[in-house]
């Protein structure tokens, strides 16, 4: 494999490209079985609907190593058999002449939503045509349920236990997917039971259990005919989204895409993409080679253009820097990150800020709020909710400073984990606090802060115990602030 600097050589992009047009076909070739658990595999006790059994399977690129590893080493520690499939690349599309040819084709004037206010990404492309391929291998094989994970995956504490009891909590219910991992944009419909619930509009494909009948469904609706990213097509075929509030677009794509799924979702999530995975992200624009499809040439370029698929395009400068503080907050060992202006930045992280270092993500379409008046803000309650238990609980900051609007709250996170939080307001997801792209700032309340998101490194807790507690300081008034400590239980 490559090295975290190395780059695809022409022999990888030829046999990415060789690998797109046997799309939708799951040839041997195309996937490497892992045993690590005895057989036959089965999570749950006593037999239930919708158990994967043996048939996990991880949607994996060879040029992201780093995430191909960390699949692995999950699946090695959790002691379960699995199948990696080799992921259609996004990157091995040349021209928009390449779809039809492969058979498939972007939603018909397709401009994204309120809340993703982008173009169609190759990436997108990529990661939908893979996906579909473990449908079609599903339908061709007759298997009657799989777990399809993504392989930036990080299973929850207990995984293979806790799947099979939810599964035992959703027998009854008619459904034909579920989110094992999630990250919810809208309430729940209603509660199933414990830790089974309808979910509302909901993004994310990083885990999820698909039926026989789900895979069906999805290759008899033509999915392939009307792409859009599968998060949104998965929440808008469970008829989710019709009200306008988080996705605009939501009704016009209900004409073609149909209500074909029945999803419930697991609460907490059992599975959540590991911290810093967002780097290695190929499905939004968060690196060098992200290329939209409206961009690309009709038809084949030549040879010499060909060679260099993949290859660096410009970024904003605000992108770069926010990237290069991230990477060097999760490795301050690595090689430097590119400056604003292209160039080496150095980092020392002697001189690393005692506060947490925002994710990086394309900034929101329409700039949300960086300040309320101070009544507004004083009459709220807020709560931290991050990826310590798979965003599933608030935990309220309290105030406590009768002069200066500080509020404080105590949070539990697993020794050494890293985490990723937001600041909610009155419990509310439309009303997300959170920081901007290089430390610009910190906005909202707003609905689009889906993924920004401070990071804590689990590295800087002095902790002995089993977890490490974080204190949060909050001050939501005049140029808000946001802090935080590690204490000893």
């Amino acid at each position: 494999g490559h090295s975290r600097t190395s780059e695809p050589t022409p022999e990888d992009h030829a046999a990415a490209r060789e690998r797109l047009f046997r799309w939708p076909t799951l040839q041997p070739r195309d996937t490497e079985r892992l045993h690590f658990g005895g057989g036959p595999q089965r999570f749950s006790s006593e037999p239930v609907v919708g158990d994967p059994g043996d048939h996990v399977f991880v949607v994996s690129l060879p040029r992201r190593p780093e995430k191909r590893a960390n699949a692995i080493r999950q699946l090695r520690d959790t002691g379960l058999n699995a199948t990696l499939v080799t992921a259609c690349d996004g990157d091995a599309v040349l021209c928009q002449a390449d779809l039809p040819v492969v058979g498939v084709q972007v939603m018909p004037n397709y401009r994204g939503h309120v809340n993703h206010d982008m173009p169609f990404t190759t990436g997108e492309v990529g990661c939908f045509m893979s996906h579909f391929t473990t449908w079609q291998h599903m339908v061709d094989n007759q298997l009657p349920a799989a777990l399809i994970l993504e392989d930036d995956f990080e299973l929850q504490e207990n995984f293979a236990d806790r799947l099979g009891d939810c599964l035992r909590q959703a027998q009854g219910e008619d459904w034909n997917i579920i989110y094992v991992g999630r990250s919810p944009m809208e309430n729940d419909v209603r509660k199933i039971s414990d830790h089974v619930a309808e979910p509302g509009y909901t993004l994310w494909t990083v885990a999820y259990i698909l039926t026989l009948d789900g895979a069906r469904a999805l290759l008899e609706s033509r999915a392939e005919q009307h792409m859009v990213p599968l998060d949104d097509f998965f929440s808008v075929a469970m008829g989710c989204g019709m009200d306008g509030q988080y996705n605009d677009r939501a009704v016009e794509w209900s004409r073609l895409i149909g209500p074909v799924l029945r999803g419930v979702a697991l609460h907490p999530p059992l599975v959540m993409p590991y911290v810093g995975s967002m780097f290695l992200s190929d499905t939004a624009m968060m690196r060098k080679g992200t290329r939209y499809m409206r961009d690309l040439p009709m038809e084949p370029p030549d040879a010499a253009a060909a060679a260099h698929v993949g290859a660096a395009a410009a970024m904003p400068g605000e992108w770069r820097e926010a990237l290069a503080r991230l990477q060097a907050f999760l490795h301050p060992s690595s090689m430097p990150a590119a400056s604003s202006d292209g160039e080496a930045a150095s980092f020392d992280p002697s001189t690393r800020p005692r506060q947490p270092v925002p994710s990086a993500r394309l900034p929101p379409a329409s700039p949300p709020p960086l300040q309320e008046p101070e009544a507004v803000a004083l009459g709220r309650r807020y709560f931290a909710t991050g990826s310590w238990d798979g965003w599933q609980d608030f935990v309220e900051l309290v105030r406590v400073d009768s002069d200066e609007p500080w509020y404080e709250g105590i949070v539990r996170i697993p020794k050494g984990r890293d985490a990723e939080f937001q600041v909610i307001c009155d419990s509310r997801w439309d009303l997300r606090c959170f920081p901007m792209p290089g430390n610009s700032g910190i906005a909202g309340p707003s609905r689009d802060g889906h993924g920004f998101n401070w990071l804590v490194s689990g590295s800087d807790a002095q902790s002995e115990g089993g977890s490490s507690e974080l204190r949060v300081r909050w001050k939501p008034t005049g140029p808000r602030e946001l802090s935080w400590e590690w204490a000893r239980r």
